[in-house]
This record gives structure tokens, sequence and C-alpha cells, in this order.
């Protein structure tokens, strides 16, 4: 069954996803069926979840800090890479496409992600370098908010610092 843990459910117009608080997996769901339409499986129990608004990619935290990604069409997972150096604790999709990506950890950090960058890496089976990585905070980051703003994303991060920090990815 689904946690009840913040950002350990997700959904878009067509799928819902939760994170499997008992073992390391996401199920899914189409609002048209009550069952799970599949469950992928991760190497570790997740944190935290997002899905792209296009339903193309589901995107995971573990407890390690690492990150995964899956195709959704086919429930295979396309990428694993250590993006953190604890939990990670949020994870966002921006763009009607998903293009960019932003996680967020205990290890107080707040990274973009460009998708076709994780993509190529996905393809190259190498290690994707972030678009940008912001360190402002000094206590963990709790909560992650992403908003289109014109042509460039806005980010919001809180912190257990008791701050909320506002960046213009540019």
């Amino acid at each position: 069954p689904p946690t009840n843990k913040p950002h350990a459910l997700a959904a878009t117009r067509h799928l819902a996803a939760a994170v499997d608080h008992r073992k390391p997996a996401v199920h899914l769901w189409s609002f048209k069926k009550e069952q799970p339409a599949f469950r992928c499986q991760a190497p570790e129990k997740l944190t935290c979840i997002a899905l792209a608004a296009d339903s193309a990619h589901c995107l995971a935290g573990g407890a390690s800090g690492a990150l995964y990604l899956w195709q959704l069409a086919t429930g295979r997972l396309l990428l694993c890479w250590e993006a953190h150096f604890r939990a990670c604790t949020a994870v966002a999709f921006t763009g009607a496409l998903g293009s960019l990506v932003f996680t967020a950890a205990e290890d107080a950090v707040v990274i973009a992600w460009s998708l076709a960058e994780l993509l190529r890496s996905a393809l190259a089976s190498a290690t994707p370098a972030p678009l940008r990585t912001w360190t402002d905070h000094v206590l963990p980051v709790t909560s992650l908010a992403v908003a289109e703003c014109g042509q460039h994303a806005l980010v919001a991060s809180a912190s257990l610092d008791q701050t909320v920090r506002v960046w213009r990815l540019a």
C-alpha cells in the first residue's frame, strides 16, 4: 500500500503513483481502473516521487540519495544515479513536457536536471551532470515547488533551517 509520507504520492491527468512504504517499489494506477496498472521495482526503499505532466516518465528519490527514472509506457528503469549525499526529500518536473527535473534532499542541496540530458545519460550508461546546483540551505530541504514564469522556471524550496529560498532558472 502507499505511504502517508509527504511527497510519496504524485498524479497527472491520466495516472497516479505512490511509493510503497513496505517494499522498494512504485505503484501506478490509471484513473480508469481500480487496480494498479503496474508496479515498478526499485533497488531501495523510495522516499519521494513525481510524474511528468505527459505521463511519460516517473522520477523517484531513495533513502540513499540516489534517483531513479522510469519510462512509464514500459515500466522500464531507464536510469539510476547517485545525486545526493543523504536521503532525497522531494522531486518535481516542470514544463508541459517535463523538460526540467528538480530534486532536493536532507543534504540541504537543490539540484536542477535537464530531462533530455538524463535520457542521453540513460542511453550512454553514463552519470548525468546537473544543470544547476543550489547550496544556500544549511539544514535538510523538506519541500519543493516549481512553476513556469515566462521562459524560465521558478523554484522554491523550504528547509528545516526555517527559510524558503526562491530561484529563477535562467
